[in-house]
């Protein structure tokens, strides 16, 4: 299972995506203001960019990564992934874009921060690494230029971002996506292996768990048109149970 996330800031956008074990974790995807950034010159990163004049992440873009994200899983010659995903409206591509290896699950309205497992300590774990090793990193400059600079430029936020995304410790990303309580028992056994050392239990998370998911994810969106109290609330309620139905009903069509 797969997951994506976009979180920004006043320079630039960076998309994220791991698998329940982390055992699969996709480049960073980063969308800046700029389209060939001059510091960034003659580097070699870890993850790919992209550049949108307010530094956001568009449809076409959108499409660009989710096709990407469909070639890497081809690549790795998994069966398929489920990609989790919330009701962002740049992601209604994914309704319509024909994607051999990936079904797409959309999450009910307002539920991202309970169910996502990004939310849930991941991208918090990543930002917090990135500014201990940003800090660190100043501080050394200063020590040896008498640099009185606050900040770095955009090719080392980029590279550090880069190395803590891939130093993660696998058993974060496990813990997070058990708190977001949205996979099925088999599923969350495995994970459990996987904290034990198992790591070879990831590839079984292609097989297993994937219709509970959808099943548990379908209930919650059924609960939350049951509760709302308001025609809108109705109203986004219905939307989402109908974005459950497209994608079980056209698996391959999301």
């Amino acid at each position: 299972m797969q997951w994506c996330h976009q979180a920004s800031n006043t320079e630039e956008l960076a998309a994220d995506c791991t698998n329940a074990t982390g055992t699969d974790r996709i480049d960073i995807f980063y969308v800046g203001n700029s389209q060939q950034p001059r510091v960034q010159a003659g580097h070699k990163y870890d993850s790919t960019w992209h550049g949108q004049v307010s530094a956001w992440m568009t449809d076409e873009l959108f499409t660009e990564w989710a096709r990407s994200f469909n070639t890497h899983i081809a690549a790795t010659k998994q069966k398929r992934v489920l990609l989790i995903i919330d009701n962002a409206s740049v992601h209604n591509t994914l309704y319509t874009l024909k994607l051999s290896h990936v079904s797409v699950l959309f999450l009910p309205p307002i539920t991202t921060g309970h169910l996502q497992p990004l939310d849930q300590g991941i991208i918090a774990s990543l930002k917090r690494r990135y500014r201990t090793a940003r800090d660190a990193t100043i501080a050394v400059e200063k020590l040896n230029s008498n640099n009185i600079e606050t900040h770095t430029n955009l090719h080392t936020a980029r590279s550090l971002s880069d190395k803590k995304w891939a130093e993660m410790k696998s058993s974060v990303i496990i813990n997070c996506w058990k708190h977001a309580d949205i996979l099925a028992p088999a599923a969350l056994d495995i994970l459990n292996a996987a904290l034990e050392g198992d790591v070879t239990s990831a590839e079984a998370l292609q097989d297993v768990g994937v219709q509970e998911a959808e099943d548990k994810l379908y209930h919650e969106a059924e609960l939350a048109y049951e509760a709302a109290e308001t025609a809108l609330d109705k109203l986004v309620a219905a939307t989402s149970l109908l974005c459950f139905q497209s994608s079980t009903s056209q698996p391959t069509t999301q």
